[in-house]
């Protein structure tokens, strides 16, 4: 771990994404780090905790007894303690996109004389990250018979990384594995006899895609694995940027919590995205 916690693993901390792993290293940071443990002291409500262990009324609440608190809470890790962070109450703490969101998703451009919009094409993965190093690319068939079609990925700086062989189906998974945490973009062309199509067209750009981390996919497949409600998955998926899923499941946890303002602002802001 770094000299101090990143903002990923103070938001975990918090919504209760932790592995057990990354909770015990937190543990052990805080207890030698008097700004990381007074940053969470500033986040948790720790005299209500407590207040709620001991059932007696809270004493004075200033800085100072947070932080002691939340250094005592840590360094013994108490029973009680782990219940309270893995039972949090539903919902989710309004949280940011991923900064590379914003390089997935650029503005769209126009060429002279075009609409001011045109309909995008539809190619999956866009504007996402992806947890697999092996995506599946889908796309929008051509009208007609005896069309083939080459997928071709570029990185960041338009340099060919990937590319399909001609294949007659809408859809193609590489046989290698995509580097994680780097940004790509791809394109489909589309041939029959002498004529060549690349598709998006114009004025479309081609769909930008990332391959998350090691370290996302493991969080987000230990959630599955541990069963985690549609509040921490969608917190989780779209904090890793994997926009696909966390529109699926901030729908979900919706439909549990009606009431949940920030879930209602994450699917907005999802929205805004597609």
């Amino acid at each position: 771990m770094s000299s101090h916690l990143t903002p990923e693993l103070v938001f975990g901390y918090e919504q209760g994404l932790l592995s057990p792993a990354e909770l015990r290293a937190v543990h052990q940071h805080v207890q030698d780090c008097a700004a990381c443990r007074d940053r969470l002291a500033q986040s948790i409500d720790i005299t209500g905790l407590l207040y709620s262990a001991s059932e007696e009324p809270p004493r004075q609440r200033n800085y100072l007894p947070y932080a002691a608190a939340a250094a005592i809470l840590v360094a013994s890790f108490t029973a009680w303690f782990w219940i309270q962070y893995r039972h949090k109450p539903a919902g989710i703490a309004r949280i940011e996109l991923p900064a590379f969101i914003q390089d997935l998703n650029p503005p769209r451009q126009t060429l002279m004389g075009a609409p001011a919009t045109a309909p995008a094409a539809e190619m999956s993965p866009r504007g996402t990250a992806v947890i697999d190093a092996r995506p599946t690319f889908r796309w929008s068939s051509q009208p007609g018979p005896a069309w083939t079609y080459k997928v071709q990925i570029y990185d960041a700086s338009s340099d060919l990384v990937l590319e399909s062989p001609e294949i007659q189906t809408n859809q193609w998974t590489p046989e290698q594995d995509l580097a994680r945490g780097v940004n790509y973009q791809w394109q489909v062309t589309a041939a029959r006899a002498a004529v060549r199509l690349t598709l998006p067209g114009p004025p479309g750009t081609p769909p930008r895609f990332r391959v998350v981390v090691s370290a996302q996919a493991d969080r987000v497949r230990d959630l599955l694995g541990r069963g985690a409600s549609h509040s921490d998955l969608a917190a989780a998926y779209a904090q890793s940027g994997l926009l696909i899923e966390a529109r699926s499941e901030v729908e979900a946890a919706i439909q549990d919590h009606p009431d949940d303002s920030n879930l209602r602002q994450l699917r907005d802001r999802l929205a805004k995205l597609e």
